[in-house]
């Protein structure tokens, strides 16, 4: 795993298939986003930890209207999933139909997955996070 616990690096390790969260060794805190940082104790001692990607849905909202990048993708579903783990994470909850929202209900147990999207050149692919029901 990369060693620094940035945002670029956390990207990158989505990009592997990984979920991790920056861990405090002197607090055992669990920080997502990663910061260089302990946001508990301003310790400097964090490094990565793979989490499992179990969760719970704790909030959603159903995007109609987007910007340029996702306009193709409306309407899809965004969601913040408090993980197993502690902290909580923001990203697409897919596997559900988006125009059927009372279908969905928080508290619902997720787990993260991974898809792949385009970049500009083959080589340039990459892994979004998002999470599917459990």
């Amino acid at each position: 795993m990369s060693e620094e616990t940035t945002i670029k690096n956390y990207f990158a390790l989505i990009n592997e298939g990984k979920l991790c969260a920056a861990h405090c060794s002197s607090c055992n805190e669990l920080a997502l986003p990663p910061r260089l940082f302990c946001p508990n104790c301003n310790s400097k001692t964090t490094n990565w930890t793979e989490l499992s990607g179990e969760g719970t849905l704790r909030s959603f909202t159903v995007i109609h209207i987007a910007g340029t990048t996702y306009a193709a993708d409306v309407p899809y579903i965004v969601a913040i999933v408090e993980l197993k783990e502690g902290p909580a994470v923001c990203a697409r909850l897919v596997g559900v139909d988006p125009l059927k929202p009372e279908e969905i209900h928080v508290g619902d147990a997720v787990k993260a997955d991974f898809v792949e999207i385009p970049g500009p050149t083959p080589e340039e692919k990459a892994n979004r996070l998002v999470f599917r029901p459990a």
